[in-house]
């Protein structure tokens, strides 16, 4: 896992000298055993901030679920944030949602089966969060863009930045506010 993370941040690195600007869009890179991952980069002058970027680590090392984007490793170099996640073939539920049924008259028996099996995966990633993992975690940023597919329709739930961990003990409240 390190050697591969180590692998993909010096390609990175490799192709932001030689001019490549990549700022905010996850891209993917073919690397060792021909496996092909996501990496996202932190724009430093963006809402997205140090805090963010530390919570994804922390909870994507503890949390591990099926319904949940795997994080394969990460690069905190200087001024360098990058996350390198597996890669999900079909992108966000956002990306392809529009584009779903534009070429059908009526939605079909698969189409309906397929958007169920999404919200099915989708539910079993926040039960998982809420009632199974301990502590149990607040996701605060669940929406159609941070729902990934891979090539086969399971959803995967992503962008953790906003995550907090739920109240234990005496301490029975948190704060939803979300700061932008």
């Amino acid at each position: 896992m390190v050697t591969m993370a180590a692998a993909v941040v010096e390609e990175v690195l490799r192709r932001q000298k030689a001019g490549c600007d990549w700022n905010w869009q996850p891209w993917t890179l073919v690397v060792y055993y021909l496996q092909i991952v996501a990496v996202k980069q932190l724009d430093r002058n963006g809402l997205q901030g140090n805090r963010e970027f530390l919570v994804e680590v922390l909870m994507l090392s503890l949390l591990h679920h099926f319904n949940l984007v795997n994080l394969i490793g990460y690069c905190a170099d200087g001024d360098k944030r990058l996350l390198v996640y597996e890669c999900m073939a079909l992108g966000s539920l956002e990306e392809i949602g529009d584009h779903a049924c534009k070429d059908c008259n009526a939605c079909t028996i698969e189409a309906s089966t397929t958007k169920m099996k999404i919200a099915a995966g989708a539910a079993k990633g926040l039960e998982y969060l809420h009632d199974k993992a301990d502590p149990p975690v607040i996701y605060k940023d669940f929406k159609s863009s941070n729902i990934l597919l891979d090539d086969g329709f399971h959803p995967k739930l992503s962008d953790f930045g906003l995550a907090k961990l739920e109240p234990t003990g005496d301490k029975s409240h948190v704060s939803t506010r979300v700061i932008r």
